[in-house]
Parts: structure tokens; C-alpha cells; sequence
């Protein structure tokens, strides 16, 4: 059996069904970087599923006016050798060199909405294992979270853009949500609630 440093990789391309799985599982890990994030900048490096690590620095910060709530995200996202499982195959990404990452969430007392928005750019390698290449990512996010609901928030929406040369609309993951920290602004219904955002946010 030849081993799996030997197997020769040639240049190639993702599919649109490969580049939304490394997408979407991509968002799924950052997530849990975003977890842990305050208003001053804090480094995490987070386990992959296949092996070693995505990186994610940033802020979040929010702000209040009034009875009305805002909140932004900033972080640049670097996958160092980061495993993900892709239809069944393992992918690895690599930062060239990040993702830029920002996002904001606006939230008024009047309104059982929240409305979602930002940005997700740059580039990534990656590759399988007889494939490599590279994945410019340049996705606008455009989503609401309707609470009218409070026990089952749902989201409409999601990210649209151009991931790994295909043009392609993501529909928001319910597992692309961060702890706001106790921060006032993203408080909803007192305790430690859930803000819905990308990246996953």
C-alpha cells in the first residue's frame, strides 16, 4: 500500500458541492474560536476534526443606544493544517495567509428581528489526497434572526459570494452562533444567551 507521503497531488479544482462542505464545516470550527472571544483581542487556537488547528483572533464589541443593540465581529481566521471532513474525504486547509472576517448584528426594541451582515474574504489552500489547490473566498453576509419566538429563534438567510471559483448562496447554520460574554448589548433574554452570528461568523 503506498503510503500517503508518497501519493503525488496534482493541481486541481474543488467541486460546488466540495467547496460548500469546506465552507460550511470551515464556519463550523471557527465557531468555536468565536466562543471565546471579548472586546479586547484574544488569540484561540482551535482543534480541527482531522488534525491540527484553525487560529482565530479578534474582537467583539458592542453597543447600545438607546433600547437599541449593535454588535460587531472582527477576526482574521488562519487554518494551519486544519483536517475537515469533506463529502466523506478529508480536506485540509491551509491559511494563504487568512480570512478577514467582519460582521455586525443590529438588534431594535421595537423589532423582533435581528439583522445580519458583514463580509468573509481572502484566500485558502487546501488540499486532499491526491488534489491541491487554492480557494479565494469573497462571501457577503445577509441574514435576520426572527425572535418572535424566543425558545426556538429561526434564521432567513445567509452567506453569498464566490467560494473556491463558485458562485454559490450558503443558507445559514443553526451551529453558527458565539457567546457574547455577558456583554449587555448582545444579552436577549437575561443569562447567557446565544446571539446568532457568521462565522460562525
Amino acid at each position: 500500500m503506498q503510503a500517503e507521503d508518497d501519493v503525488v497531488k496534482t493541481e486541481g479544482e474543488l467541486t460546488e458541492e466540495e467547496s460548500r462542505a469546506l465552507f460550511r464545516e470551515m464556519l463550523r470550527v471557527q465557531n468555536e474560536g468565536t466562543d471565546q472571544l471579548g472586546e479586547e483581542p484574544v488569540y484561540v487556537v482551535v482543534p480541527c476534526p482531522g488534525g491540527r488547528d484553525l487560529k482565530v483572533v479578534g474582537t467583539v464589541r458592542g453597543h447600545e443606544n438607546g433600547l437599541d443593540r449593535f454588535f460587531w465581529l472582527d477576526i482574521v481566521n488562519t487554518p494551519n493544517g486544519c483536517g475537515l471532513a469533506i463529502d466523506d474525504d478529508k480536506c485540509t486547509i491551509y491559511g494563504k495567509p487568512s480570512l478577514r472576517v467582519d460582521l455586525v448584528a443590529e438588534a431594535f426594541h421595537r423589532s423582533d428581528l435581528i439583522r445580519l451582515g458583514g463580509r468573509l474574504e481572502r484566500e485558502l489552500g487546501w488540499q486532499t489526497e491526491d488534489r491541491l489547490g487554492t480557494c479565494p473566498i469573497d462571501v457577503v453576509l445577509k441574514a435576520r434572526v426572527d425572535r418572535s419566538d424566543p425558545l426556538a429563534p429561526s434564521v432567513l438567510g445567509g452567506y453569498e459570494g464566490s467560494v473556491c471559483g463558485h458562485e454559490m448562496a450558503v443558507e445559514w447554520d443553526p451551529e453558527w452562533t458565539f457567546y457574547c460574554k455577558g456583554d449587555p448589548v448582545c444579552r436577549d433574554h437575561g443569562n447567557r444567551e446565544r446571539t446568532s452570528s457568521g462565522g460562525s461568523l
